[in-house]
């Protein structure tokens, strides 16, 4: 985990205009809230966990679907399903980078990697 990011027991990230709570699954913007999976929740957290930095889709699978029988388009699909609902939630830019055959990386501005907090990053089944 990159060193500024913060855990706490509040269990959220501030994204823009957006508040991505990881313990009801769900992502508000402007007061309107959406859930999304927790599959989605989970490879979100290890994304934010490692800002900036590309994770590999071997990590994902180990750490998100943790051995159990899955196939490899499990992780395109989740990340298909975060960036549908930031295109949703009002965020057009693509803020998860495809990095080809190896993972995935999030880019976020540096003001966002100081000033937000991610509590809870411990994968749920």
């Amino acid at each position: 985990m990159k060193s500024g990011m913060v855990q706490d027991k509040n269990s959220t990230f501030q994204l823009k205009h957006l508040l991505i709570n990881f313990q009801d699954l769900s992502i508000s913007s402007y007061g309107v809230s959406i859930k999304i999976d927790n599959m989605a929740v989970e490879v979100l957290k290890i994304l934010i966990e490692n800002v900036g930095e590309t994770v590999h889709n071997d990590f994902l699978m180990n750490k998100v679907w943790q051995g159990k029988p899955s196939s490899p388009e499990v992780i395109p699909a989740a990340i298909s399903r975060l960036r549908k609902m930031f295109k949703k939630t009002g965020i057009g830019e693509n803020l998860i980078v495809t990095v080809h055959k190896v993972g995935y990386r999030l880019d976020l501005p540096k003001k966002h990697e100081l000033d937000s907090e991610v509590a809870d990053t411990s994968v749920k089944p």
